[in-house]
């Protein structure tokens, strides 16, 4: 879900991001659903994608952005507009990996559906075929992504770091602003201590990619954003 503030806004223009040279992927950024999610597709140099936070089914997508396979479905968290898209990319054969600590934010996800009158058009995806913990590595012929467990925003909340000096927060961290916690499961103390760890795991450069709005780094976010200065105590 978006995030504390109104300040960031989600840009609606879809393209490739650059990596840094030492990272062997190609990043699409998708604005998916009604809430203006960035899912993200990496492909790697064997045609294989992993996609994170799938808030539609973007599977007629996928062979123009050159992924031939899709190796892994990965969830920050289980909000409904970062896992609508889950069961469609699991019927070409995807696995799901989220985790499984995230079922509050999941049960929370089919109320919202009923709220908002889409019920019947969305199917929660089921338990996830990975149970992501902290540490937990998903490989593909593009590199490797480090799951990082982040609470906060959700109990099971993750983050994914690729090359070192990449990362997708999610709802984490937005450019600005961060993940809202007066949802179930949501604790703001947690949040701060994540956003903290986070800091101690990457270098400052490090280029973020949230789950909404545009990208942006840690440097910029120390600089400005006030939830990250007050988590670093000023």
């Amino acid at each position: 879900m978006p995030g504390a503030s109104k300040n960031h806004n989600p840009t609606r223009l879809p393209g490739e991001e650059p990596l840094g040279e030492s990272v062997e992927v190609q990043l699409v950024r998708l604005v998916t659903g009604p809430l203006e999610t960035n899912t993200y597709v990496l492909v790697g140099p064997q045609e294989d994608c992993l996609v994170i936070d799938p808030g539609e089914c973007i599977a007629d997508k996928l062979p123009e952005l050159g992924c031939r396979r899709v190796k892994a479905v990965l969830a920050t968290h289980m909000h409904i507009d970062h896992v609508a898209g889950v069961n469609c990319l699991r019927g070409l054969g995807a696995v799901f990996a989220a985790n499984p600590a995230d079922k509050v934010a999941l049960e929370f996800s089919r109320k919202l559906a009923r709220i908002w009158g889409i019920e019947a058009d969305w199917e929660p995806p089921e338990e996830p075929d990975v149970e992501l913990a902290d540490g937990t590595r998903i490989a593909f012929s593009g590199g490797e992504l480090l799951a990082v467990h982040t609470p906060g925003h959700t109990p099971g909340h993750m983050v994914f770091i690729l090359g070192g000096d990449v990362v997708f927060t999610g709802d984490l961290l937005f450019a600005g602003s961060v993940g809202r916690t007066d949802f179930p499961g949501g604790d703001y103390e947690e949040l701060l201590e994540s956003i903290r760890r986070l800091y101690s795991l990457l270098p400052l450069e490090a280029k973020i990619y949230p789950g909404h709005g545009p990208a942006t780094t840690l440097e910029q976010e120390k600089r400005s954003n006030p939830f990250v200065v007050e988590a670093l105590g000023g």
